[in-house]
């Protein structure tokens, strides 16, 4: 995971600098017919990819 050194400016007060982690869970579903479901696979992914750690992309399972 890559850090970012980010300075700080506020008028009237010493910068800071200081260091930020950004990581991504991300959710996919594929579908290859029209679905309203589509979306809550795709969430459902997203909520299996964060239970099981950052930087994990999940695909839904989606039978038939």
């Amino acid at each position: 995971m890559a850090a970012y050194a980010l300075t700080i400016s506020r008028e009237g007060l010493p910068d800071t600098n200081t260091e930020h982690r950004c990581t991504a869970s991300i959710g996919v579903a594929i579908n290859h017919h029209a679905s309203q479901d589509i979306f809550r696979w795709a969430d459902s992914a997203m909520y299996q990819a964060k239970a099981t750690g950052h930087n994990v992309i999940r695909f839904a399972d989606i039978k038939g």
